[in-house]
């Protein structure tokens, strides 16, 4: 159980640390589309709303897969 315990509690650890970087980065991208609508003739405003945009989706999916690993090792007890 100890094991399995020290797993789980890693995951979480890491589940946690990629959810406040996708909060910060959602605040920049945030950020980002306020000064776009500022000023909408500037095209370097989109392409970075573009890659925050599959950023957040890149991380979104990888914290969707961690929170799935850590369901199946509660579910199965594996450690």
């Amino acid at each position: 159980m100890d094991k399995r315990e020290e797993k789980l509690r890693e995951l979480k650890e890491i589940r946690r640390a990629i959810g406040i970087v996708f909060l910060a980065i959602l605040t920049f991208l945030g950020n980002v589309l306020s000064k776009y609508l500022e000023q909408p003739d500037k095209t370097i405003y989109v392409q970075v709303m573009v890659f925050i945009f599959i950023l957040l989706i890149f991380l979104f999916i990888l914290l969707l897969v961690l929170s799935l690993a850590i369901w199946r090792n509660l579910k199965n007890g594996d450690g």
